[in-house]
């Protein structure tokens, strides 16, 4: 019978207490469980999705280890919205299946947590922009609110705090939605990449003169043939490992070893 080791995480210490978003996970993971095999251990991380310190999912992947099991979770998004660590998680020899699109696999994981990331900064550029234009318009006299005036009736005028501060978004930060893509849409993005094919075809030449190239080379490489990631970034030996592993793969469809 298969076994199966949960992962779950939660925001803030007070959601930890509370179980609020847990139980949800907690519910989706046994649904998944049910009927498939026995869940063996429950691991529960507090902390931020885009730290990486993670001492109960890393807890989690030698549990899985050790009993042959699988990890699971919820959503893809709660192992990480870092695109190097989730490509690591792919290469550490763990099965591990994601709740929310169960057909995710070591090949489209790399890909899907790359939008993931994507998406995250472009919310956070957003709401910065966002927060940028409120404070002119505050400046300028010219803002209100959404509190309306029980009096008049009108919508208030934005006021400093005592300090003379405007205290603008949400105090508490605020959630990021991460888009759902469907795999062969993601393999659709990638595939129409200029930036990402030519960078495979560098990759694949480096492989075809060394198939025990390292990463760190291949990295060095791309860059120095001015090519950038989807996010326009320099490449590390770890954003590669991806695409390496695409090349790879692909080399074995056409006989190469």
């Amino acid at each position: 019978m298969q076994t199966f080791v949960a992962y779950y995480r939660v925001s803030t210490q007070k959601q930890g207490r509370s179980g609020l978003g847990l139980d949800a996970q907690r519910s989706d993971v046994e649904k998944y469980v049910t009927g498939k095999g026995i869940l063996i251990a429950e691991f529960t991380e507090v902390e931020s999705g885009r730290k990486n310190n993670r001492q109960q999912l890393q807890t989690a992947i030698a549990k899985a280890k050790e009993n042959s099991a699988v990890l699971v979770v919820a959503k893809l998004d709660r192992l990480s919205r870092d695109a190097g660590f989730t490509i690591q998680l792919s290469n550490s020899d763990v099965n591990f299946v994601c709740v929310d699109n169960p057909h995710i696999n070591k090949m489209t994981i790399g890909i899907l947590s790359l939008v993931n990331q994507d998406e995250a900064e472009r919310t956070s550029l957003r709401t910065k922009m966002a927060l940028a234009e409120k404070r002119k318009k505050i400046e300028q006299g010219n803002y209100t609110n959404s509190t309306l005036d029980p009096v008049t009736g009108q919508h208030r005028m934005m006021k400093p705090d005592k300090k003379g501060i405007y205290r603008l978004g949400n105090p508490n930060g605020y959630s990021l939605q991460m888009s759902r893509l469907g795999v062969e849409a993601i393999k659709r993005i990638a595939a129409n990449n200029k930036n990402t094919i030519r960078a495979k075809n560098v990759i694949r030449d480096a492989l075809r003169a060394d198939p025990t190239v390292s990463l760190s080379f291949l990295a060095n490489r791309l860059n120095a043939y001015g090519l950038s990631t989807t996010r326009n970034k320099t490449f590390t030996k770890y954003n590669v490992a991806y695409l390496t592993n695409v090349v790879r793969e692909e080399l074995k469809k056409d006989g190469v070893k």
